[in-house]
């Protein structure tokens, strides 16, 4: 017989595992843009998608726009910058 708090316990492994698995998507997805706009100059959904492993629609339950991850992708830039310059001082 399961207790009421293993229950739970499932519940919340079930959602973070969740969330992790979305936040490496997010992750791929970024990164795959950055590298296309570092190869290629601008790419497409359907580029950034294939890049990925994921399908256009993941692109966009993800981000709204390309605006929105070209944005996420130099904002992930400057923040690489940022480690490696702190960590070389």
């Amino acid at each position: 017989m399961h207790s009421d708090n293993s229950m739970q316990m499932t519940a919340i492994d079930t959602t973070d595992g969740r969330r992790l698995r979305s936040e490496r998507t997010r992750e791929a997805i970024i990164a795959s843009c950055t590298r296309l706009i570092t190869d290629n100059g601008q790419p497409n959904a359907n580029q950034i998608a294939a890049a990925a492993l994921v399908g256009k629609r993941t692109v966009f339950q993800h981000f709204s726009s390309l605006d929105e991850l070209f944005h996420a992708c130099g904002y992930e830039r400057v923040t690489e910058f940022r480690l490696l310059a702190a960590s070389a001082a």
